[in-house]
């Protein structure tokens, strides 16, 4: 019998509800999969112009329907005060209105 009662938390932090996790599934992966680490502790701008330039080849590529981006943010929380989110939403939309506007 376990001496842990039913409200206290596991001793291994790595440890994750099953409705938390990620399956490959929900990666909608494709024939060619891109994974790419950003350094989110450079500067924002330079940040946001690498991420920009590198979603504009993505878009541009003859074979974007077969692509799938993978973009790390996991150290994003930890060493950075940049918000990985909020940095590609803003770059999506960016590209979208460029994409409508011209």
């Amino acid at each position: 019998m376990s001496s842990r009662t039913k409200h206290q938390k596991p001793h291994n932090t790595q440890q994750y509800r099953t409705d938390d996790r990620m399956d490959l599934t929900t990666l909608n992966l494709k024939p060619l999969n891109l994974l790419i680490f950003p350094d989110w502790n450079q500067p924002e701008e330079s940040l946001y112009l690498e991420l920009e330039e590198m979603m504009r080849n993505l878009i541009a590529h003859p074979d974007r329907d077969f692509l799938t981006i993978l973009i790390d943010a996991s150290e994003t929380l930890a060493k950075s005060q940049l918000d990985a989110n909020l940095i590609l939403s803003a770059i999506v939309m960016n590209l979208f209105m460029e994409k409508f506007i011209y």
